[in-house]
């Protein structure tokens, strides 16, 4: 997927980045990966939903028919990401999906602020009928490849 912003702040988000997040309101937590190749100008992001409470059924896509709807939950795609400079904030979105507890499709939005080697943010579930809009919590973190050069601890 493209990301959206100017070069140079392309830059500052370039790499891997590793996360989770938090509802307070649902209960529910998941993990979070992407990665920004900041010259190609492309990003690849995934969120894995972790149900909440013994009974919880797996999140999937909204768009999974037949087959696939039987297969267990796989990770819900990140389909745009946006970086504004002078604020430092990254905006985005993920594809929409069917939330088990009220089997309606929600679409969930998130904006972060961007550290030197972290984003910490919040998110916004908004859905059909029968689901409340729910917020949360999400922090990513950057994580640097080791260098060849780099002498190692003994």
């Amino acid at each position: 997927m493209p990301v959206h912003g100017e070069p140079v702040d392309l830059q500052v988000l370039g790499g891997d980045w590793w996360g989770e997040y938090t509802s307070a309101q649902t209960g529910r937590t998941g993990r979070i990966h992407f990665t920004i190749d900041p010259e190609s100008g492309l990003a690849v992001g995934e969120v894995t939903m972790i149900p909440a409470g013994p009974d919880a059924r797996p999140f999937r896509p909204a768009n999974e028919t037949g087959e696939a709807r039987n297969r267990a939950a796989r990770p819900l795609t990140v389909r745009f990401i946006q970086v504004r400079s002078g604020d430092e904030t990254v905006t985005g979105v993920l594809e929409p999906y069917e939330d088990p507890a009220c089997g309606c499709v929600v679409s969930t939005t998130f904006v972060g602020r961007v550290g030197s080697d972290v984003i910490e943010g919040t998110f916004i579930t908004h859905g059909g009928d029968g689901h409340p809009t729910t917020t949360g919590r999400w922090r990513v973190d950057r994580k640097r490849p080791e260098r060849a050069d780099k002498p190692r601890g003994r």
